[in-house]
């Protein structure tokens, strides 16, 4: 067998050491996301250096696009490969995913110590505003890049986009089902005639902490480890494609992070070199600390490392197999509606109000007329202006802290004041603590009963609450008037109305708990994070 792209272009000479070295620079300095680092790829070492054939180059993009794993990782590897086989492949996506993975440790330390700062608060506040264009001035590249003008592939990317938009989650079975259509319609695999085959307890206790503050268990890290296989395993293309599927699993499966949590490690993979997909670093050092940031990374990159060093000897004749083309052109064209409908999703979580649709829509123009702009230079200038915008209105210095303020009161009614009102105060004082707020929340009825739902007190019990003893009390006019906020789910405050004027607000769409209780704690979870972040940018402006 000859080797790969043996032919008309002729290779120049390299060791793997220098090899290696690019790749260590390039994952230092390699801006722009997974479309611009294949093309430095393309630049540097086909065309300026001639390490590589162009045959030998495509063929890496095609499998790479081809397999599950981020694209640019992917490349490296199969380059990395082509020069030295197994262990090639694996110095050289050391070599790349390494900068970037220290890089998103140093700012997660930072994170972890600094978050409750009035100035890293503003700065991802603007941040986070920013990363919503960036994703979906992506969306709208990846579908000119994937779908070009096929009817069937774009009919498929709705679906997917609509999909996420309307669950809030990436559903995988979207997923597959895109890519038999495809396959069905494309190849004909049951033709006749047709033939298409488809193919911890040594590690010191400090290293472990994160977000709770003390050291993960071994099961911890086995789950970590476990779900960001799954997520490595099921990125097709763009790293942004992992997005939706961490933000079901990270956010609302296990509830590791919040919304706003969430939306800062994406902001940290955009403002860091190298591939995106390294925000699963920065995410798994929230939840566990060192530790938990390895065994984030490994996994994730581990089914990458796989899908290239497996397949490679045989991708010349898998290449040519309609139908495994055919499923991958499905898949792809899902998981980038996903990424659709996940900008849609966390967008209404980081644009709660004129500020941040001002700064999205202004890193859009940027994005769109300004192309050559580096958007870590937009991401920064964008958490500048956060900063400033969130700023004491009084003076520097001259606001009051979370510490110094009197508890701001949040009242939470329901007709019975023992369920979903019961819930959102719980969850509510909750996520406020994580985010170093000085409030505090309270459940009152309309109609309260005498007890709370056994169904009520084991579930909450189950997300670390213990409501056994609490008894419901009837809203009255002295709550209203000491309240921030009035928060009415599902029903009329009658007479108080009056007294909470302004500060009444409706939560009309929570389900039903006899209906879904995770789908109405979640529901509940995303207007809390809501509400939180309005109440931040109150006590910033001094209101």
């Amino acid at each position: 067998m000859s080797p790969p792209g043996a032919g008309a272009h002729e290779r120049r000479p390299f060791t793997l050491r220098e090899l290696l070295l690019y790749f260590l620079r390039l994952g230092t300095t390699g801006f722009g996301g997974p479309v611009a680092l294949v093309g430095y790829m393309q630049r540097d070492l086909v065309e300026e250096r001639g390490w590589f054939t162009p045959e030998e180059y495509r063929e890496g993009l095609a499998l790479a696009q081809l397999a599950p794993g981020p694209l640019a990782a992917q490349l490296a590897m199969y380059l990395g490969w082509a020069k030295g086989k197994a262990v090639g492949a694996a110095l050289v996506g050391l070599a790349f995913v390494a900068p970037s993975f220290l890089m998103v440790i140093a700012i997660a330390l930072a994170y972890l110590r600094f978050g409750g700062l009035p100035w890293m608060q503003g700065a991802f506040y603007g941040i986070g505003a920013a990363v919503i264009a960036i994703i979906a001035r992506s969306a709208v590249k990846l579908t000119r890049l994937t779908l070009g003008r096929d009817r069937l592939l774009w009919a498929l990317f709705a679906v997917a986009a609509l999909v996420t938009a309307w669950t809030e989650s990436e559903v995988i079975w979207v997923f597959v089902g895109a890519g038999v259509i495809v396959l069905l319609v494309r190849a004909k695999p049951f033709a006749p005639g047709s033939r298409a085959a488809l193919a911890i307890g040594a590690v010191p206790s400090g290293l472990l902490v994160g977000l709770a503050g003390e050291p993960a268990s071994a099961a911890t890290l086995w789950r970590i480890g476990w779900y960001f296989a799954e997520a490595g395993a099921f990125v097709f293309g763009s790293g942004l494609a992992i997005v939706p599927f961490l933000h079901a699993g990270v956010v609302q499966q296990f509830r590791w992070l919040d919304e706003r949590q969430f939306l800062d490690a994406v902001a940290v993979a955009m403002i860091t070199p190298g591939p995106v997909v390294i925000t699963v670093g920065f995410i798994g050092y929230l939840v566990a600390g060192f530790a938990g940031a390895v065994v984030a990374a490994l996994a994730t990159f581990l089914p990458c490392y796989l899908f290239t060093v497996i397949p490679a000897p045989h991708f010349r004749r898998l290449s040519r197999n309609r139908a495994l083309k055919a499923f991958v052109d499905g898949v792809t064209a899902a998981a980038t509606g996903a990424i659709a409908g996940a900008a849609f999703v966390l967008g209404r979580r980081a644009l709660v109000d004129m500020t941040t649709v001002t700064i999205a829509l202004g890193a859009l123009l940027v994005l769109t007329r300004f192309r050559r702009v580096p958007e870590p230079l937009l991401i920064a200038a964008s958490g500048v202006l956060g900063i400033l915008m969130t700023a004491p209105s009084n003076g520097v210095g001259g606001g009051v802290t979370p510490d110094q303020a009197e508890p701001r009161l949040i009242v939470f009614v329901c007709e019975h004041g023992s369920a979903k009102s019961l819930v959102a105060a719980s969850f509510f004082e909750r996520m406020a603590k994580e985010r170093g707020m000085a409030v505090r929340a309270i459940s009152r009825g309309t109609s309260p009963d005498a007890s709370v739902p056994p169904a009520v007190v084991q579930a909450l019990r189950e997300d670390g609450f213990d409501v056994a003893a609490f008894k419901p009390r009837l809203l009255e006019n002295a709550d209203a008037s000491a309240a921030a906020r009035v928060v009415a789910i599902g029903v009329d405050i009658g007479e108080v109305k009056a007294t909470a004027g302004t500060r009444l607000e409706r939560w009309d769409d929570i389900p039903s708990f006899a209906e879904s209780y995770p789908r109405a704690r979640k529901v509940i979870r995303s207007r809390i994070d809501a509400l939180l972040r309005r109440l931040e940018k109150e006590a910033r402006e001094g209101r």
